[in-house]
């Protein structure tokens, strides 16, 4: 599944997750779709809307991407609290902006679903 961010650019969202100390992390390439080689980095940001929440940027907050190349932002999600939460995921970049939900679950049999839509 893919996301469109204006001008051109394209976010993939990862479908693999890798579990490590009570955490969940999911990658979200940035792609910038850009054929015109040499021109126009996409630049930008990613960030977590709402800070008291259990996911953040692990990795890449900040990113430059190259015409025609990919670069994954990696979210996390900490497992250690039972619940459901819902926070947003925003992208501002050269090329435009764009908002992704993001939702995890914790039962107490301590099933987790992470998901990025």
């Amino acid at each position: 599944m893919k996301k469109t961010i204006l001008l051109g650019i394209v976010c993939l969202l990862g479908v693999a997750a890798t579990v490590t100390n009570g955490y969940i992390e999911k990658p979200f390439s940035v792609a910038n779709t850009n054929t015109n080689a040499g021109t126009a980095t996409l630049v930008g940001t990613a960030t977590v809307v709402y800070a008291n929440s259990p996911f953040s940027i692990s990795s890449n907050a900040v990113f430059a991407v190259p015409s025609g190349r990919t670069q994954d932002v990696i979210i996390r999600f900490d497992t250690s609290k039972i619940g459901r939460f819902t926070n947003y995921v925003r992208f501002t970049s050269n090329g435009g902006n764009l908002t992704n939900l993001v939702t995890g679950t914790v039962t107490p049999a301590g099933l987790v679903n992470f998901r990025i839509q």
